[in-house]
């Protein structure tokens, strides 16, 4: 399975790789320095139980910066995998191969890791017209690398950022004096370069059809004509 890497994926890769080196090495792998320096060794990484491939760049990138280490991959980001497949095989200098290997699976671990739970929402939502989105609820300074692996996993990107898209929600409105304030401010303010320029989401007050009292109840549909009004639509 091919996945097209975004741009805002793309650039965001040498940074996070040269900074979680930064913090793993600092003054060297000292004990790395008790093989030989000449040391050259091959090395296998595979997956321990049913997954989503997701990581590659960022474990590419880890063995591009420490150098002399050359890997060949048996997978691609978005494959299910079965338990035990091996993903790739690494061969080059043992030293540098030892010192690469956790940061390498730490960014594969928790990117297969979300891959694999959005493959979960997509499933189970296959076959109807729900579309599952991402938040922006992600590890800091892996917003990017997170992002993708939700798209590995077949869900899709909703905002990248606070910059990209509107997100109108309760305190928004509050602070706006309502719905229709803030759905006109935002669109009088829109940037014609942002990404949903002209699309503008309102957070509705959540609420489960077996909670609450009607009064709650029609308190949150009035709040969705009110939104839908300012938006151009009905219901």
């Amino acid at each position: 399975m091919t996945i097209t890497l975004p741009d805002y994926v793309r650039d965001d890769i040498q940074r996070n790789v040269s900074f979680a080196l930064e913090e793993d090495i600092r003054s060297g792998d000292i004990t790395a320095q008790l093989i030989d320096a000449d040391s050259e060794s091959t090395a296998t990484i595979i997956t321990r139980e049913d997954a989503v491939m997701c990581g590659i760049p960022w474990a590419d990138e880890v063995f591009r910066q420490l150098g002399n280490v050359q890997i060949e991959w048996h997978v691609e980001d978005g494959d299910r995998l079965a338990a035990e497949t091996t993903l790739c095989t690494l061969n080059g200098n043992t030293r540098q191969i030892l010192t690469g290997e956790r940061t390498a699976l730490n960014f594969l671990q928790t990117l297969m890791g979300t891959a694999t739970t959005a493959r979960r929402y997509a499933d189970a939502v296959e076959d109807t017209r729900v579309t599952i989105l991402d938040t922006r609820k992600t590890l800091p300074g892996l917003r990017a690398a997170q992002k993708y692996a939700v798209l590995c996993g077949g869900c899709q990107n909703h905002r990248i950022g606070l910059y990209d898209a509107f997100l109108i929600k309760e305190n928004h409105v509050a602070a706006c004096g309502g719905i229709t304030a803030a759905i006109e401010r935002a669109r009088a303010g829109a940037d014609p370069d942002c990404r949903h320029h002209g699309i503008y989401l309102a957070l509705i007050l959540r609420y489960t059809p077996t909670h609450g009292s009607w009064g709650s109840r029609l308190t949150s549909f009035a709040r969705l004509k009110e939104c839908l009004s300012a938006l151009g639509s009905t219901v």
